[in-house]
């Protein structure tokens, strides 16, 4: 919404560090300067300030000098050059050049376009356009032609995506060196700044890892906002301002986890006591919810209790009236009101509620009560949100110490805002009331953010119409979420996606450990029951028995330890290997197991299929030499035992920790009954269980360590016949 952003114009490009160091020293002199006793003369200062800070006297600041590759006018050919760090941002701003975070330099698009961008700009209109009709065939349950809007989109994905591959490779016409790593640090930049603002907005917790960090920050704050526009919203609104106390506790959150020394903390309070009550309501609301609840916690109650507040009584069953508040919607706004009145919208898009019925009459009211809403909060949002202040030390993110970015990609972030329905409600729960306060802060982050990544596109070099081109989506709303201890490992209940208030909740499983091909379906389905049942668990407000979730886990390992010892295999897990010609080096990878079963077992258990084939790994004792030895002199098939002793000895192997069967052979035979005596039972029960204690870390309990020195199933008593607690059936739950 307008609300949020400023008219594309109004974003200017600001390529002068100087400017605003100068600025920044100015103001940090005339406050410090009287705590050391020292009178403050502005001029003096200003005077003082042009003299040391003239690069061109080389008194105190020394530019940096870059080498730059400068394309001839003539010849066309690019030669390298020295320039100083800031005649090169003149350079760039005066020819109007975009400017990436690598500091490579490109055309200004009006005087010269590029083809492959005006690609990739169709491409990205078509596969929006394809993304939104397999939403639409989704909500309407067509599976069929889901899967061909989904394949379309894919398809069209894949194309913008390999335009980057083609970019880095020198054999290929469309090599740019600079290409992958401009769209790598761009993409990196935003995420970093949606991760900084959410960090900051609903957390308030800023990224203060050093000291000078929070002066430079308090003086860059109340540099850059209108601290009159300030004064007149704190009166209009009897905003309070945050004391010293207040403003030192916000920085403290902030500074805590990096940093603590009494000498530089007593210098920054001394900064904030020279504060005005604007410059602190600045340095502590600006761009930071959080706080401004903590010193003005009615103000904020209110504001979001009438943004996630359905209407009870509809609009007039005037059409023309309806359509006319229904057009005032964006992208942000009309999912954010799709979660408000999910009810209402009762399984189908938004669209497709027709505008005469009782339904759209309540969503129409509430589409008006939202936008009066931000109307009459225009002018705290405008001063408090819409400045020229962006998150600080964004350069320095991956060491941030994080509280509501739980997890993040180079192109997404994955964030919290459990904090808000618990304060907002005084308890966890998933009412309609906790779940539209949540929306209403995912509203906030993402109106917000579209204004910081319009500041960083305006300094990038974008056009007034590319303004918004750099943006993030409100893409998934999960109602519970499950972190694990592993990178890209997560499984959600997905509630809502792309706008859309889906018809029934769905699983999002991601990460290999959770899901893999390799995995019985068995188990992989099994697992998907124990994180469906705990996450209902969470939404039924009912706390976790980890007793039933332990016997549930230590049953199926019993399972599992059985099976194997009967010679059955379905519990184990699967791999594929190719044929000879499919390996770099064969000899060394898992096609000698083929030739293995040729020349030992084909004898006695039948050929293996033609390759590649289906093989069941199964893990053994014998990873050493003396166990080796020992297994195949208890071998009862003294001719097997033989055989298998020269194949060893052809290939130089000593030991063997690990088997792979041909899945053909094992259904019609089961597992040799010579591999059984050496199968490593804990090692497969730990490959196998693998995504349950990935799980079980999730619940706190930490149990696998390389060794499998610690199963589930070791506590016996998990096995009791005289169970006391109601069974968790992980077969039949659904």
């Amino acid at each position: 919404m307008e609300h949020f952003v400023r008219k594309p114009h109004e974003y200017k490009r600001d390529l002068n560090p100087l400017r605003g160091y100068f600025k920044s020293a100015s103001i940090y002199l005339m406050k410090q300067l009287p705590t050391q006793g020292i009178g403050a003369d502005q001029a003096a200062v200003d005077k003082f300030l042009q003299e040391h800070m003239n690069p061109e006297n080389g008194k105190s600041i020394q530019m940096p000098q870059m080498r730059v590759l400068v394309r001839d006018a003539k010849t066309g050919d690019r030669k390298m050059q020295l320039m100083r760090f800031d005649h090169f941002l003149q350079d760039v701003q005066r020819k109007n050049r975009i400017i990436a975070p690598t500091m490579t330099v490109y055309e200004d698009p009006n005087v010269e376009k590029s083809i492959l961008g005006e690609y990739l700009a169709n491409n990205l209109a078509l596969r929006k356009k394809a993304k939104a009709e397999k939403f639409k065939a989704h909500m309407a349950g067509d599976k069929i032609l889901k899967a061909i809007k989904d394949a379309e989109q894919n398809t069209l994905k894949i194309k913008n995506n390999s335009m980057s591959g083609a970019h880095s490779s020198p054999h290929t016409i469309l090599f740019n060196k600079s290409s992958h790593s401009t769209l790598t640090s761009t993409c990196r930049m935003a995420t970093s700044y949606g991760n900084a603002n959410n960090e900051k907005f609903l957390c308030g917790n800023r990224h203060y890892h050093s000291p000078n960090t929070v002066r430079d920050n308090i003086t860059s704050i109340i540099q850059l906002t209108d601290l009159a526009q300030i004064e007149v919203v704190a009166r209009k609104y009897g905003l309070r301002a945050p004391t010293v106390e207040e403003t030192m506790a916000c920085i403290k959150r902030s500074t805590d986890p990096y940093w603590r020394h009494p000498g530089e903390m007593l210098t920054i309070q001394r900064y904030v006591q020279s504060l005005t009550d604007a410059e602190r309501m600045a340095f502590v609301f600006v761009g930071d919810l959080y706080h401004t609840a903590q010193v003005n916690d009615q103000f904020v109650r209110q504001f979001l209790g009438r943004m996630a507040t359905k209407a009870t009584v509809p609009m007039e069953n005037d059409v023309e009236l309806r359509k006319s508040w229904v057009k005032k919607l964006d992208a942000n706004t009309e999912a954010f009101v799709s979660i408000v009145c999910m009810r209402e919208i009762n399984k189908r898009q938004f669209k497709d509620v027709p505008m005469d019925s009782p339904e759209m009459g309540i969503i129409a009211q509430t589409i008006k009560q939202i936008i009066e809403c931000l109307d009459d909060y225009r002018d705290f949002i405008r001063a408090f949100w819409v400045t020229d202040n962006m998150p600080a030390s964004v350069y320095w993110m991956p060491s941030i110490v994080r509280q509501g970015a739980i997890t993040s990609d180079t192109d997404s972030t994955i964030f919290t805002v459990q904090y808000w329905p618990q304060w907002y409600r005084g308890q966890l729960d998933f009412t309609d009331e906790s779940i539209a306060i949540a929306n209403t802060l995912v509203y906030f982050s993402a109106e917000t953010i579209r204004h910081i990544l319009a500041l960083f596109s305006a300094n990038l070099g974008a056009s007034v119409e590319e303004i918004h081109r750099l943006s993030m989506k409100n893409e998934y709303y999960f109602p519970v979420f499950c972190l694990t201890s592993r990178a890209k490992h997560y499984f959600a209940w997905k509630m809502a996606q792309e706008g859309n208030v889906l018809p029934e909740m769905q699983m999002e499983i991601k990460g290999v450990g959770l899901r893999s091909s390799n995995t019985p379906p068995a188990i992989n389905s099994q697992c998907d029951n124990l994180e469906s049942w705990i996450m209902d668990e969470i939404m039924a407000g009912r706390k976790i028995k980890l007793k039933q979730v332990l016997r549930a886990i230590a049953k199926i390992e019993f399972d599992i330890s059985e099976s194997i010892r009967r010679g059955q295999f379905e519990l184990l897990s699967s791999m594929s290997i190719k044929t000879r010609e499919g390996y770099t080096n064969p000899d060394s990878s898992n096609w000698i197991y083929s030739d293995m079963w040729a020349e030992v077992f084909a004898p006695k258990y039948g050929e293996a299929p033609a390759l590649p084939y289906v093989a069941i790994k199964v893990s053994l004792t014998t990873d050493n030499r003396t166990r080796f030895r020992e297994w195949l002199r208890d071998i009862p098939d003294r001719a097997l035992a033989a055989r298998m002793e020269a194949w060893a000895e052809k290939v130089g192997r000593k030991d063997m920790g690990t088997m792979m069967l041909p899945h053909g052979n094992l259904v019609a035979n089961g597992i040799p009954e010579e591999i059984i005596p050496a199968a490593n039972i804990r090692g497969l029960i730990a490959l196998t269980m693998t995504p349950f204690y990935i799980v079980l870390e999730t619940l706190g309990v930490y149990l696998r360590n390389k060794n499998n020195t610690r199963l589930v199933s070791d506590d016996r008593w998990l096995l009791a016949k005289d169970w006391p607690l109601p069974e968790l059936d992980l077969v039949n739950y659904k």
